[in-house]
């Protein structure tokens, strides 16, 4: 992609704004800055990638398990953030009732509180008081593969960095451990599912409407049927 097809597409998703101020060389900028790093646990890996990347590496470049793995990665679960709407969506649904009968579900309400408590964890500790979700998108991608876009049947190759013997870099602004680029996914596009290419399917966006609706769904579910048993 060039430059200007990147700004627009973080036009289209909301992540710049006034971009019409943006010149070309801050998006260049940006992009460098994205093919360095880009990790939660280290500068360079995603925590779950970095806590066993052997298991890790055997299963991507497994082409048998290769070619049935959806990858989720953090560009694409920073895009749905539980905000105070769907905070608050989620407490209530779509219909609140101000007085719930006694023996209603409590999944609602536990539900909500665990995204509480994750909400105000990520903001202490990423300051970020609208958390992105991980997990229940992993799910989602296996339940409704096609709620997200892997711009045209993209496949890739990805190669995890196991050993850690890249030149070392600070683990965080506030900490002067160093660490290597051990847990890190480099990703090489081969094709198309189209064209009959096999690799990893790695989403870049999804109907992020559509994925809180499931939630809603979801919810509505298990309090019908969680309701009369006082859970």
């Amino acid at each position: 992609m060039s430059i200007a097809e990147v700004a627009a597409h973080f036009r289209e998703l909301g992540l710049l704004q006034n971009a019409e101020d943006i010149s070309d060389d801050k998006v260049q900028f940006l992009l460098n800055q994205a093919r360095r790093s880009f990790g939660n646990w280290t500068p360079f890996a995603e925590f779950n990638i970095y806590c066993d990347p052997e298991a890790a590496s055997a299963l991507l470049s497994n082409p048998q398990l290769a070619r049935k793995t959806t990858l989720i990665p953090l560009d694409v679960t920073h895009q749905v953030l539980a905000t105070p709407a769907i905070l608050a969506l989620v407490q209530h649904g779509h219909h609140p009732t101000p007085d719930p009968a006694p023996g209603d579900s409590k999944v609602r309400p536990l539900f909500h509180d665990l995204l509480t408590f994750f909400a105000q964890t990520y903001n202490t500790e990423c300051s970020m008081p609208s958390p992105p979700l991980h997990d229940p998108l992993a799910v989602a991608a296996v339940l409704c593969p096609r709620l997200f876009s892997d711009n045209d049947g993209e496949r890739y190759a990805v190669h995890v960095v196991r050993d850690g013997d890249d030149p070392v870099v600070p683990r965080s602004r506030t900490s002067s451990e160093s660490v290597g680029q051990c847990g890190r996914t480099v990703a090489r596009m081969v094709g198309r599912a189209g064209e009959g290419v096999e690799g990893v399917r790695i989403p870049r966006t999804l109907r992020v409407e559509v994925f809180w609706w499931l939630i809603e769904f979801a919810l509505v579910e298990a309090e019908r049927r969680t309701g009369m048993k006082g859970f």
